[in-house]
């Protein structure tokens, strides 16, 4: 139960990392900095969004020149985030799993060690 509680801090604040930097990097003044291209007119003064290859851009119903009925390539966003955060889990929980074996491990040989040391001493 104590792992799983790690587990689910460790991923609420990598949720809040990326929410607050998610959240920083869709103002304005961030795009003017990384010079994304900003366009003044009807919109007001909101930056225009941004040409990404995955076709935001493109027709409705279109990615990179296709229709979005076929599977060709990647999905979408949230399947996309769904793949990243499976992949962080899997490193949160493997990381859970071996760490503990890493401390009997490194306790087993500093005991060896020290019987070592002893049987060396005893016997000079």
């Amino acid at each position: 139960m104590k792992t799983l509680g790690r587990i689910l801090i460790i991923l609420i604040a990598v949720f809040v990392v990326v929410g607050a930097t998610y959240a920083i990097s869709q103002t304005a003044a961030v795009q003017a900095l990384v010079g994304q291209p900003m366009e003044r007119g009807a919109a007001g003064d909101r930056p225009a969004p941004p040409d990404f290859a995955s076709g935001q851009n493109n027709p409705a119903g279109e990615m990179n020149g296709r229709p979005s009925g076929g599977r060709e390539g990647g999905g979408g966003q949230i399947e996309t985030l769904g793949r990243n955060l499976l992949k962080l889990g899997a490193i949160v929980v493997a990381v859970q799993v071996l760490w503990p074996i890493g401390r009997r491990v490194k306790l087993t040989i500093a005991s060896l060690v020290r019987k070592n040391r002893s049987n060396v001493r005893r016997t000079a």
